[in-house]
């Protein structure tokens, strides 16, 4: 899934937001998501956790974390999505 596609879904991005980001895109170059920030569509915060999304990787929001992760755990949560 394309990020303007998964920004719509998940902030209610407009269609024509993320078409202005494409015309700018072709025209200056860039990335979709950050030309969208730009543009004032979405946040960081926001692209942030699309991107998560997009790629299936989980987001470490430190201002929410409660716990104690191991590294093990972590290794063998990424062994899994590498394989």
């Amino acid at each position: 899934m394309r990020i303007g596609e998964v920004l719509r879904d998940l902030y209610g991005v407009s269609a024509e937001d993320v078409a202005r980001a494409l015309d700018i895109q072709r025209e200056l170059g860039g990335y979709v998501g950050q030309i969208l920030m730009q543009i004032g569509s979405i946040t960081e915060r926001q692209l942030y956790h699309a991107l998560s999304v997009q790629l299936d990787i989980p987001q470490f929001d430190r201002e929410t974390f409660t716990g104690e992760v191991a590294v093990d755990d972590l290794v063998s949560y990424f062994n899994g999505k590498i394989d």
